[in-house]
Formats: C-alpha cells, structure tokens, sequence
C-alpha cells in the first residue's frame, strides 16, 4: 500500500513529536532542576538543570516535590555565610523517596516516619 503525501507528511510530523516527547522524557531522567548560586557575590543565584546524583549503596535520593529557604540561604546569597560555589539552596525540603541504595535495609525521617525494605 502506497501513502499519499499527505499521509507521508503528517507521519513525518507526528514522528517529530514523539521524538521530542521522548529525549524530553529521558532527560527527566538524567537530570533535576536545581536552584543554585554558581559563584562568589550578592546574588548569582539561578534556576539550572544539573545531572541526577547517582546514588550509592547506602544512599538514598528523594524527589523534592517543595523546598524551604531558611537563613542560612538567605546569608549564602548575601554572601554572609561560608559556601563552596557552586551550592544547592533550600535544604529543608519536602518530597518522596525515588531510589534506595541496594544496602538500605530501613530508614527513619527526622519527621517519624519509617520505611523498611
């Protein structure tokens, strides 16, 4: 059976758009968005995609759903507070476990929750 060009075309073009839905999915894989100061000065604090952290055998990695910004982020971009640029702001997060380290046998939230494998 032979297409017509219009068939060809619009075939064409919803192929297009299944590859950027997937390569955008497979970066949702490989990367998070961040909120970081990337260096020294007031300010210089931007939005960033950076790589997911892999983690290690006793690690565990959460998916921040909402993150915090305390004082001590608010000294670190006055540039009042000691820091190693670049840094990661709003360590006071919310979210749910992603991936556990293949050591973790059970972990305890500071907030009382429990998870055990």
């Amino acid at each position: 059976m032979r297409l017509s060009p219009w068939w060809m075309s619009f075939l064409r073009h919803i192929k297009g758009i299944w590859d950027i839905l997937i390569s955008q999915a497979s970066r949702r894989h490989l990367f998070m968005r961040a909120v970081r100061k990337l260096r020294k000065g007031k300010g210089n604090i931007e939005l960033v995609e950076v790589p997911k952290p892999e983690i290690g055998p006793r690690d565990v990695l959460m998916k921040v759903w909402a993150a915090g910004v305390c004082g001590s982020d608010l000294n670190i971009e006055d540039d009042t507070h000691f820091y190693r640029a670049p840094v990661t702001i709003g360590h006071e997060y919310s979210g749910v476990v992603e991936e556990v380290g293949r050591e973790v046998k059970a972990f305890i939230h500071p907030n009382g929750t429990d998870w055990k494998r």
